[in-house]
């Protein structure tokens, strides 16, 4: 059986290549979500094995404090991407547990290695 994702990304191409990424590497999505409203909401109701998650995302709350809210429920293993400076949200992000940080455009080995770095309990 497919393990659940829940993809958090507000540009329709990018979320459509990481679900076929992600079926790659043998995740189902749970669901897709464009903004970090919706996304808290949905990941507290479909409690999935793994969160991709952009950081800028369609509203006001973005993917970091997307992490920050569901990070009180649960301990989901985050994968966070972006296309701007990671070093910047390395700095960020880098008190999470069970996290990683990809730049845009992912790649199938990048994220690969990703999910066995946050699937592991590894820290990005």
């Amino acid at each position: 059986m497919a393990k659940r994702v829940v993809i958090v990304e507000d540009d329709h191409i990018q979320s459509i290549a990481l679900k076929l990424l992600l079926g790659k590497t043998g995740y189902s999505p749970a669901a897709i979500c464009t903004s970090g409203a919706s996304a808290i909401k949905n990941i507290l109701k479909e409690k999935p094995d793994l969160i991709v998650s952009d950081i800028y995302l369609s509203d006001d709350v973005d993917g970091i404090a997307v992490a920050h809210a569901i990070r009180k429920e649960m301990d989901t293993p985050i994968i966070f991407i972006t296309g701007q400076s990671r070093y910047e949200f390395g700095q960020r992000i880098e008190s999470f547990e069970n996290c990683d940080l990809l730049g845009k455009p992912v790649t199938l080995d990048e994220l690969q290695r990703a999910v066995s770095r946050v699937m592991c309990g590894n820290k990005s």
